[in-house]
C-alpha cells in the first residue's frame, strides 16, 4: 500500500513537472511559441498582406493583437535583438525604430467589427535608420496626427514580424513617438528624453487616475516621473523660464482667446518668475503637458510605496514618491498636488505641516477626487463632494527654509546704543515735567464748605 501511494506522488511529480517544461519551453520559444499555443504558425502569417486583408486574415491578426495586449508586460523579454527580418523569424517579436512616412486607416469587415475588439487598422510606410523601408499594421496611432498630410514622426515599436516579402511586414498595437515640434514644451523637453509621446493620449482629465488594467495612464505617470529624473536641473530650469516667457507673449496675442483676468494673473506671477495657478485650475486641457514653476506653502507631504505588481504592469522601476499638497499665493486656498521622486535631507512629513517650497515640474492632469471632509455641506450630491486640483509632476522640491535669526556683535552693539539713548530720553522728559509742574500751594484754597 505504502508504494503504491509513493508511486501515485511519483507520477503525479512528474505530470506536473512535463507541464512546468511545457510551459517553460513555449516562454523559451519566443513570441512564436506562445502563438503557436493558439495554432497560429509561420504559414498563417506569410498569408497576410500590408493591403486589405481578407476575412480570415483578419481573425488571424485579431488574436494575435489580443496577445500582444494580454501580455504586453512580458514582450521586452521575448524581443529578439541582433537578428536579421528573415524567413526563420515570421511570428517572432523585434523592437524597430524609423520615420513614418506615409499612413491609411483600413476598415474592418463588419461582421467581424461585431464580434472584435479592433475597428480600425492603420497601415503605415516606415523609414528605418539604413534608408530600408517596412509596412506596419497598428491598431492606434497618436491622436495628434493628420493623416489627411504626408508625416516624417520618429517612432518605434515592438512588434510581430508577419512576413519578409519584398517589404517586411509587422503588426503592433502601440507606436511610441518622439516629437520635436507641435505639442507644449514640457511634452518636447520629455520627448527629448526619451518619454513616448503618445502615452499622453491615455491621461484622462477631470478624472480619478486610471488603474494600469484600463489604459496607460499610469504607465504615463510613471514614465513621466522616471524621465522628468534624467533632465539635468539647470535645464528643466532654463526651459521653464523659457515656457513661463511663451505663455506671456501667447496671453498678449491678438487671437488669445483668454479673459483679461486670467491674463493679468499670468503676467503678474511671471513678473515674479512663476507660473499662475489660473490656468491650470480653469483651462486645463488647453495647458496639459505644459512646464509650471510654483512657489508656495507645502501643507501636507506622504511618502507612497509603489508595489512591485505596479512597477511590472507599467514597466518603470520608481518605487517611491511623495505627494505634496502645496497652496500658492494665487491659488485662493485650493491646493495644488506636486509628485516628485526625491526630497530634501530632513524634510518635514505628515498630514500637519508648513514648508515653503519651489519646484519646476509638468502639468500632467486635473485630478478629481473626493473631499477628504468629515462632514459634508447639507444637501450635497455624490458630485458635488468630488474636488479638483491639479496634479504636477517633478523631480524634486526646494526647500525655501526661513533664515535663522543669528545676532551679531554689530547688532548688539547698535541695538544697545538705542536702547541707552532711549532711556536717556525718557528721563529727560521725566525731569521737564517736574519743572513744568506747580511747586507752591494757591493763595486761596478753595471752599468744598461752598459747593
Amino acid at each position: 500500500m505504502k508504494s503504491f501511494r509513493l508511486f501515485t506522488a511519483l507520477l503525479f511529480l512528474v505530470v506536473v513537472a512535463s507541464h512546468c517544461s511545457a510551459q517553460t519551453g513555449s516562454t523559451k520559444n519566443g513570441f512564436r511559441g506562445l502563438l503557436e499555443i493558439v495554432d497560429i504558425g509561420p504559414d498563417d502569417l506569410t498569408g497576410i498582406s500590408a493591403n486589405e486583408p481578407s476575412e480570415p486574415n483578419w481573425k488571424t491578426i485579431s488574436q494575435i493583437v489580443s496577445r500582444l495586449e494580454q501580455h504586453r508586460n512580458e514582450l521586452p523579454s521575448w524581443i529578439l535583438t541582433n537578428q536579421e527580418f528573415a524567413p526563420e523569424n515570421v511570428g517572432e517579436l523585434f523592437e524597430v525604430s524609423g520615420t513614418v512616412e506615409t499612413i491609411e486607416p483600413l476598415s474592418l469587415p463588419s461582421k467581424l467589427a461585431e464580434q472584435s475588439d479592433i475597428k480600425t487598422l492603420f497601415r503605415c510606410r516606415l523609414k528605418l535608420s539604413d534608408n530600408n523601408s517596412i509596412d506596419l499594421l497598428t491598431t492606434r496611432v497618436p491622436k495628434r496626427w493628420n493623416l489627411t498630410e504626408p508625416l516624417a514622426e520618429a517612432v518605434s515599436f515592438q512588434g510581430v514580424l508577419l512576413n519578409t516579402g519584398e517589404v517586411p511586414l509587422f503588426l503592433t498595437t502601440h507606436l511610441a513617438w518622439f516629437p520635436t515640434s507641435g505639442l507644449p514644451d514640457g511634452k518636447l523637453l520629455l520627448a527629448r528624453f526619451g518619454m513616448d509621446a503618445s502615452l499622453w493620449d491615455d491621461v484622462v482629465q477631470g478624472s480619478s487616475f486610471i488603474s494600469p488594467e484600463q489604459g496607460r495612464e499610469a504607465q504615463a505617470f510613471y514614465t513621466c516621473l522616471a524621465i522628468l529624473q534624467k533632465i539635468p536641473t539647470s535645464e528643466l530650469a532654463r526651459e521653464t523660464l523659457a515656457s513661463i516667457a511663451r505663455q506671456v507673449a501667447l496671453s498678449k496675442s491678438p487671437d488669445s482667446k483668454r479673459s483679461a483676468a486670467l491674463t493679468t494673473a499670468i503676467n503678474k506671477q511671471a513678473d515674479l518668475g512663476l507660473s499662475s495657478v489660473a490656468p491650470l485650475f480653469l483651462e486645463p486641457r488647453q495647458v496639459v503637458g505644459e512646464l509650471v514653476r510654483l512657489e508656495g506653502t507645502a501643507r501636507r507631504a506622504v511618502r507612497i510605496s509603489v508595489s512591485d505588481e505596479e512597477q511590472l504592469a507599467v514597466g518603470q522601476p520608481i518605487s517611491e514618491y511623495y505627494e505634496l499638497e502645496v497652496f500658492t499665493p494665487d491659488s485662493q486656498n485650493l491646493p495644488v498636488v506636486c509628485c516628485v521622486t526625491q526630497m530634501p535631507a530632513d524634510f518635514p512629513t505628515g498630514d500637519a505641516i508648513r514648508a515653503g517650497v519651489r519646484f519646476d515640474g509638468v502639468f500632467f492632469k486635473g485630478w478629481r477626487y473626493r473631499s477628504r471632509k468629515v462632514v459634508e455641506g447639507p444637501g450635497e450630491t455624490e458630485a458635488q463632494q468630488q474636488r479638483y486640483t491639479p496634479i504636477i509632476l517633478a523631480a524634486s522640491v526646494t526647500w525655501l527654509k526661513q533664515p535663522s535669526a543669528q545676532p551679531s556683535l554689530w547688532g548688539l552693539v547698535v541695538g544697545g546704543c538705542l536702547f541707552a539713548a532711549m532711556i536717556f530720553g525718557l528721563a529727560r522728559m521725566f525731569v521737564s515735567q517736574r519743572r513744568a509742574s506747580p511747586t507752591r500751594l494757591p493763595d486761596k484754597l478753595p471752599d468744598f464748605q461752598d459747593q
